[in-house]
């Protein structure tokens, strides 16, 4: 799964966290509507050309499920 938002800066943009934030938002939330508790493989990305701004998050979503303690 992935979520990328695409973003025109300029020189004083602070927003940088509030942006990466979002995304990590989505990407959970995506995950947990598949009923998914871990997402494996996590990366963020991002790519700048002048005041244009491409950041992507990419992960896996799976479940990990505990396994009865009387199991061998």
């Amino acid at each position: 799964m992935s979520a990328r938002s695409v973003k025109v800066i300029n020189e004083k943009t602070t927003e940088r966290d509030i942006w990466w934030k979002r995304l990590r938002n989505e990407i959970e939330k995506n995950a947990k509507s598949l009923n998914c508790n871990l997402i494996l493989g996590y990366r963020e990305v991002i790519n700048i050309y002048e005041n244009f701004v491409i950041m992507s998050v990419t992960g896996t979503a799976c479940k990990l499920e505990k396994k009865n303690k009387n199991y061998m």
